[in-house]
């Protein structure tokens, strides 16, 4: 499924890639520890769609849409064990995330 996400990414549909993506992200949380590589691939490719949306939300002139995206980059990777803050993309402000403490 992680193909076809990638598919759909490269296609630029990007609510389709999310939605793959998320779907790994959802089982590889529930079988797999936290900080497996493979959780953080997952992570990564669904903050990398979020970043996608956010470009084209800000392209559309639709700040709405740009914000909630930015905001769900910064969600997933704090709310991931795996994503080192070095990992962590700068959103479209070019701003990184606050670390929690």
């Amino acid at each position: 499924m992680v193909s076809l996400g990638n598919l759909y990414f490269e296609s630029g549909n990007f609510s389709r890639a999310l939605k793959y993506h998320a779907s790994i992200l959802e089982l590889r949380r529930e079988n797999l520890d936290e900080d497996h590589t493979d959780v953080l691939e997952s992570v990564e490719k669904c903050m990398e769609v979020h970043e996608a949306m956010v470009a084209r939300a800000i392209d559309e002139k639709d700040n709405e849409m740009a914000f909630f995206h930015a905001r769900e980059i910064i969600w997933l990777g704090l709310s991931s064990e795996a994503v080192p803050p070095a990992v962590l993309p700068k959103n479209a402000f070019g701003l990184w995330p606050c670390p929690t403490a």
